[in-house]
């Protein structure tokens, strides 16, 4: 009963009957393992691709690609699949698999690339991204990292650390008319020589949730964001931008967030402190909506304050609020504050309070 001949568009098999394993089964599981083949796999857990690429290849919309702890030395494209790629965060929740499950961009541009239009039911979770580079001149590549390009995915659960632009958006490059969605991210570490050392985006408008941005760098603008023209708007709730550095110009420039060309974000329930040389600038000077978030020498808006977060140990990369932050607790209770922070505890606090700034 199975068509003839094969939907991929190969002639017919010899013989009475199709091979069964010429298609992955639509809503599947495919597998990848470090100790895998690409060379016949067809996915399954016990006979596993060994590239996350192969498998994506391979897979058709709505499928699952379970990838093993490891290291992966690949660049991978998504080419237009609507599918879900995860590392055992998917399956079994536990942050370790995050840490463990790399995906290498060994010292070429876009380790993981969403550039053929894919859906919101695109997914990446449970990697770490790191070692995406790109030394050339001019704008050709954006977005060592990551680059999202009139695309629409969801990130969820990764880290994004140790990557290098010469132009736009040292971790993250999102362009284009499109909103992705991150959430859960750790954006650390990576920088650009011009604009937006963690995230650039352009003419985009993504929703940021529950995301880490800190220790990023740019030689010029937007340490930890920059966004750029009149249709970049993004929406960042419960996040926490921190420790970023943008070269700077008569201490402005934007160590945290930088804005530039009609551009705009809507910042709420967020921490932006210690950033260098300032916090928040835009070429207009032009204020940004801004509201019930902890920033450093203030910002207009309701519910904003002005104080030291008092995190848990910023020395050693930990934001969580200490028991004794004035973060916790005063932040906007609405419909869009996302269920959980970004070690997985309710928000806003069981205990009916409204919820903390910041991601965690």
């Amino acid at each position: 009963g199975n068509p003839r001949p094969n939907p991929s568009g190969s002639n017919p098999d010899m013989g009475a009957y199709e091979n069964s394993l010429a298609e992955p089964i639509h809503n599947s599981f495919i597998h990848v393992s470090t100790t895998g083949d690409d060379n016949g796999s067809v996915g399954y857990e016990s006979a596993p691709f060994a590239t996350i690429q192969a498998a994506i290849d391979y897979s058709m919309d709505s499928d699952s690609i379970v990838v093993q702890p490891g290291t992966y030395i690949e660049n991978i494209n998504y080419n237009g699949k609507n599918i879900v790629v995860g590392s055992l965060f998917l399956t079994y929740q536990d942050t370790s698999y995050i840490t463990q499950t790399v995906i290498d961009g060994n010292h070429l541009p876009n380790v993981v690339k969403f550039v053929n239009e894919e859906s919101n039911t695109t997914q990446l979770v449970g990697f770490t991204i790191t070692n995406g580079y790109y030394d050339g001149g001019g704008s050709t590549y954006n977005g060592a990292g990551v680059l999202i390009d009139g695309a629409d995915p969801v990130i969820r659960s990764c880290v994004i650390r140790d990557n290098y632009i010469s132009w736009y958006g040292g971790g993250i490059c999102i362009k284009n008319p499109c909103s992705p969605t991150l959430d859960n991210v750790i954006i650390t570490n990576n920088h650009s020589d011009h604009h937006g050392g963690g995230i650039a985006i352009l003419d985009a408008t993504p929703v940021m949730t529950n995301t880490l941005i800190y220790s990023n760098s740019t030689g010029e603008k937007g340490g930890g964001f920059y966004a750029l023209g009149a249709n970049a708007s993004a929406s960042i709730t419960n996040c926490t931008i921190v420790e970023n550095f943008a070269v700077g110009y008569n201490n402005h420039w934007g160590g945290a967030i930088y804005t530039s060309g009609g551009a705009s974000v809507d910042l709420l329930n967020t921490i932006i402190w210690g950033n260098t040389p300032n916090e928040i600038d835009d070429e207009l000077y032009v204020d940004q909506a801004v509201n019930y978030s902890c920033i450093q020498g203030g910002y207009p808006g309701a519910g904003n304050i002005n104080t030291d977060p008092l995190f848990s140990d910023p020395g050693a990369g930990n934001y969580t609020l200490s028991d004794f932050s004035p973060c916790i607790g005063i932040g906007l209770d609405t419909t869009i504050v996302p269920i959980t922070d970004i070690d997985g505890n309710p928000r806003p606090n069981p205990s009916g309070s409204n919820p903390d700034m910041g991601a965690y």
